[in-house]
């Protein structure tokens, strides 16, 4: 198969075939967009290629799953790399990043579909590199294959997106239990505060886990090591699960009277 892929890469070379083109002939469609794109809520000047097979989803707070516009996009490598204040090195097809906020990244590039990343030392898996990188005008890569290489937050909004490292301090992430509760106030139906309200610990468990727990998990918890996971660690809580599930449980009581907050 890798050496039907060279091949095919050659061929395509020779009839004077672009990379965008060549990267369409494997089945993935791009095209070229213009939205804004955010580093640590820095704007980044950089052409973005949308990924139109995007099939990347995730759960809103809400508990319902809804498509991402942006994940598997590409933008331009050398650029969000430099803006994460990392030095990038590219000779042929072989791309080394090196970064307080990235570690040792080293990229070796055949074609769409062959693309080798080693993180750390060790080389993932193919199905985290397929189609990760891409060669256009230059090397781009996916927001979402950035966002695993730092261990970072990506944010999707209409026409933008916002790519975060763990570092960085998010304003929009609760730093405490009564920011939560508040920031819940806001966000969920009074059909769902309602439920929340009235329904037993267990039934919050069996409820809300995977829902609104995951929703919290994925902004709240997982992007930021200084908000309100940082107040959990202090308190000796170290399982994500249980963070997410002691908001949801603090919020029950909250709305119940039982958890005094000071507005």
């Amino acid at each position: 198969m890798a050496l039907h892929l060279f091949f095919l890469s050659l061929a395509f070379l020779f009839l004077g075939i672009s990379n965008a083109q060549l990267l369409n002939s494997y089945n993935f469609a791009t095209q070229l967009k213009h939205i804004k794109v955010f580093v640590n809520e820095k704007e980044l000047d950089t052409p973005v290629y949308k990924n139109e097979k995007d099939t990347f989803a995730y759960i809103n707070e809400k508990g319902v799953l809804v498509k991402g516009d942006y994940y598997l996009s590409y933008v331009k490598l050398k650029n969000i790399f430099e803006m994460l204040d990392a030095k990038v090195a590219i000779e042929g097809n072989n791309i080394k990043i090196t970064g307080k906020r990235t570690g040792d990244i080293k990229i070796i590039y055949k074609n769409p579909k062959n693309t080798s990343i080693i993180l750390k030392g060790k080389e993932l898996p193919s199905r985290l590199t397929d189609f990760s990188v891409a060669k256009i005008d230059e090397y781009y890569i996916q927001f979402s294959t950035v966002r695993y290489l730092i261990d970072g937050a990506l944010k999707d909004g209409k026409n933008k997106i916002m790519l975060y490292s763990r570092d960085f301090e998010r304003l929009d992430i609760p730093l405490t239990m009564e920011d939560c509760f508040f920031a819940l106030d806001t966000l969920l139906t009074p059909e769902v505060k309602k439920d929340i309200k009235t329904s037993t610990k267990g039934d919050l468990i069996a409820k809300y886990h995977m829902g609104l727990g995951q929703w919290i998990r994925n902004n709240w918890l997982y992007p930021s090591d200084n908000r309100i996971s940082k107040y959990f660690r202090e308190q000796n809580v170290k399982h994500i699960d249980n963070m997410s599930g002691m908001i949801i449980e603090g919020y029950h009581r909250y709305l119940n009277g039982n958890y005094p907050v000071t507005k």
